[in-house]
C-alpha cells in the first residue's frame, strides 16, 4: 500500500500508493466558476475600500483552475474552501481566514499572508516560494511536497504542523512558536480579528 517510506531525522514520511489513495467528498462544497470568483473578488475590493461591496466568503466553496494572481483578498473568508490548480501568486491575504481550507496543486509565490488564520489548513504540492506568512497561525496545518524558498514564517505558531519533509534552508523561521496556548502575534492585531 505504500509507494515508498522516506526517513526524515526522527520522523518517518509514508507515501501512500495511488490506488489507495481514498479520494476527499466534494459534494458539500459549493463549485464556483471564474465569473462567480471574479465577482466576488470585485465585491471585496469595494468593501476593502469603504465604497460598498462585501466581504468576499469563499467558505466551503470549491475553486478550480482559476487566476487569481495579484487579488487583493485581506480580511476574505475562506474558511473550508478548497482551492485546486489555481495561480494565486501575490496575492494578498492579510488578516484572512484561512481555518481549514485546502490549497492543491496551487501557485502561491509571493502571496503576502501576514496576521492570517491557517489552523487545520492543507498545502499539496504547492509552490510558496517567497512567501511571506509573518505572525500567522499554522497550528495543526499539513504541507505537503511543497517548497518554501526564501518564504518567511516569522512570528507564526507552527505547533503541531505536519510538514511533510520540507526543505527550509533560506526560509526565515524567526520566532516561530510551537506552543498555540502562549502564542500571541507580535503586533497583537490578530487577537482583534
Amino acid at each position: 500500500e505504500f509507494m515508498f517510506v522516506e526517513n526524515w531525522d526522527s520522523e518517518l514520511v509514508l507515501h501512500i500508493a495511488p490506488e489507495f489513495v481514498v479520494a476527499e467528498d466534494d459534494s458539500h462544497l459549493r463549485v464556483l466558476d471564474e465569473d462567480d470568483v471574479y465577482v466576488m473578488c470585485a465585491q471585496h475590493v469595494l468593501w476593502s475600500r469603504d465604497r460598498g461591496g462585501e466581504c468576499a466568503d469563499f467558505s466551503n466553496c470549491l475553486i478550480k483552475d482559476i487566476d487569481l494572481r495579484n487579488m487583493a483578498l485581506n480580511g476574505a473568508i475562506l474558511k473550508g474552501a478548497k482551492f485546486e490548480r489555481c495561480r494565486m501568486n501575490d496575492v494578498g491575504l492579510c488578516f484572512a481566514d484561512c481555518s481549514g481550507a485546502k490549497f492543491y496543486d496551487c501557485e502561491l509565490e509571493g502571496a503576502v499572508a501576514e496576521n492570517a488564520k491557517f489552523p487545520g489548513s492543507k498545502f499539496v504540492n504547492c509552490s510558496l516560494n517567497k512567501a511571506i506568512f509573518t505572525w500567522s497561525d499554522f497550528y495543526e496545518a499539513q504541507l505537503e511536497n511543497c517548497t518554501v524558498h526564501q518564504a518567511i514564517f516569522q512570528g507564526c505558531c507552527m505547533g503541531k504542523m505536519i510538514d511533510g519533509g520540507i526543505d527550509y534552508s533560506g526560509t526565515n523561521l524567526n520566532n516561530i512558536s510551537e506552543d498555540h496556548d502562549a502564542w500571541m502575534p507580535e503586533s497583537g492585531l490578530y487577537a482583534q480579528m
